[in-house]
């Protein structure tokens, strides 16, 4: 097969084929619905369900962990634009504009 080459009629008669005997998504799914037995679908949703909070309880974790290290940094350049202030490389004004760039409410 090697170097051979396809015609036009051939490429076009391969690709008239595939697309006339080509399994779809629906046709996945009409299966799926016509052969699957009510236990075993209720097993799969359960599954699936499961899965799903699954997914979402690591989500929260993933989303509270972040947090908390996005905090600390916050709290870090906090003290970094203090401190910048404190040896007055920078003045008031531009300390409480920094600060006010943070993802959290800093009180005063």
């Amino acid at each position: 097969m090697e170097g051979e080459n396809f015609t036009t009629k051939e490429s076009t008669e391969l690709l008239q084929y595939i697309a006339t005997n080509m399994v779809t998504k629906e046709d996945v799914r009409v299966i799926i619905r016509e052969e699957v037995p009510p236990m075993i679908s209720k097993a799969l949703n359960k599954a699936k369900n499961e899965i799903m909070d699954y997914v979402d309880k690591k989500d929260r974790e993933y989303k509270g962990e972040l947090n908390l290290k996005i905090q600390k940094e916050d709290e870090r350049v906090s003290e970094v634009i203090s401190h910048l202030h404190k040896q007055n490389i920078i003045d008031e004004d531009k300390s409480g504009q920094l600060k006010k760039m943070s993802p959290f409410f800093q009180a005063g």
